[in-house]
């Protein structure tokens, strides 16, 4: 279903606002407004449990430039019921009516990266009532990365016209971070994930500066790394230490290294075409210092570079090798370099499609699981 509001009926009561207790969130929220918490990272879940026969979810969408909406999953005791597409002055949606009357589960998920715009989250209606929350997995894994990372275009073929259709002609409707490798790693683990994805980002040069010259390690450490819009964002809100030391990554799993030896944005005139030559030297030189920005974060964690399934480029993968050796030689036995095998990607502009994401998560899934013994 498509998120008009208009059916099924609303049998729902109530509004549960954002701040109740029993509501769980997973991933980068800002709550500066408790009853209208922020948050633009796309594979960020808000999660209850409630007991009863229909549920309605309330939020608010940014509609960027009046052009990008963003879309979001309805997952209802574990299987996606709606596909909810925001529209222009509706923020009530119904989510489910009709339910045997007794407990389920609903998770909304952003499908859409930061890049589609922000969202505000009000509440969850229920025709019944909410139910104290489990207790979430106590493994936490952060991905981080460029648009492989954020899921774009996995739910459709390459060159089909949703990949580029309205109404953003970016196709943002078939992109869904929660299919992307990192969160399908991370269920098959038990844990939970945080996904700082990217479209265009990377560690030391990102795709185009047209827009957006700040790669990964500049944006980091922001609530909101929008990569199309600039001005001002570097005085954003930060994921600081207090947010740090309240979800700790017992594994970080970095996936850059695509946009930076990759052809790079014909359109970019602020570019020299073609782009030098990136060296294997210092892109290990960026990796480097990226990771002891991360390690001074989280001294203890088990940190996966990897290498980017669709391009085959030596001076990226002697770049990972350089990366591994210099922590090994340095006596931080917790960086692993991981190699994915290559594929020719199915999805919109050459991305890897929703199963090839499912065939990389079981290619990840063993190497973190011997790494931390789980």
């Amino acid at each position: 279903h498509r998120g008009t509001g208009g059916a099924p009926a609303d049998t729902t009561g109530a509004l549960v606002p954002a701040d109740d207790p029993n509501i769980q969130y997973v991933g980068r929220v800002l709550f500066t407004n408790p009853k209208q918490p922020r948050f633009d990272l796309g594979a960020t879940s808000i999660i209850a449990r409630f007991t009863g026969t229909a549920v309605a979810v309330s939020l608010k969408d940014e509609f960027r430039y009046g052009k990008y909406v963003n879309a979001y999953d309805a997952v209802l005791d574990g299987v996606t019921v709606m596909k909810l597409v925001p529209q222009p002055d509706v923020t009530k949606y119904v989510v489910a009516a009709g339910l045997v009357d007794g407990p389920h589960e609903i998770r909304l998920v952003k499908r859409t990266e930061a890049a589609a715009g922000a969202a505000w989250f009000v509440g969850f209606s229920f025709a019944g009532q909410i139910l104290p929350p489990v207790e979430r997995p106590p493994r936490h894994i952060e991905f981080i990365g460029d648009s492989i990372t954020a899921g774009a275009g996995v739910e459709a073929a390459n060159n089909a016209p949703a990949c580029t259709g309205p109404p953003d002609g970016w196709g943002l409707q078939v992109e869904n971070g929660d299919k992307a490798y990192g969160p399908v790693v991370a269920r098959q683990l038990n844990a939970d994930p945080h996904v700082i994805g990217v479209s265009g980002i990377g560690l030391v040069r990102n795709y185009s500066n047209m827009y957006d010259a700040r790669t990964m390690p500049q944006v980091y450490d922001l609530y909101y790394p929008e990569q199309m819009d600039s001005p001002g964002k570097m005085d954003l809100p930060r994921w600081d230490a207090t947010q740090r030391m309240s979800w700790v990554p017992d594994a970080i799993v970095v996936g850059l290294g695509t946009n930076d030896f990759g052809a790079g944005d014909p359109t970019d005139k602020t570019q020299p075409f073609p782009r030098p030559a990136l060296t294997a030297e210092a892109f290990a030189a960026g990796y480097i210092a990226f990771i002891d920005q991360l390690r001074g974060y989280y001294p203890d964690a088990q940190i996966f570079i990897v290498s980017s399934p669709v391009l085959a480029s030596p001076p990226l993968e002697s770049g990972l090798e350089m990366t591994e050796a210099h922590f090994a030689t340095a006596g931080d036995l917790k960086v692993h370099r991981f190699v994915f095998g290559k594929i020719n990607g199915l999805g919109c502009g050459t991305h890897p499609n929703a199963d090839q994401h499912a065939a990389l998560a079981e290619q990840l899934v063993p190497v973190i699981r011997q790494a931390l013994n789980w």
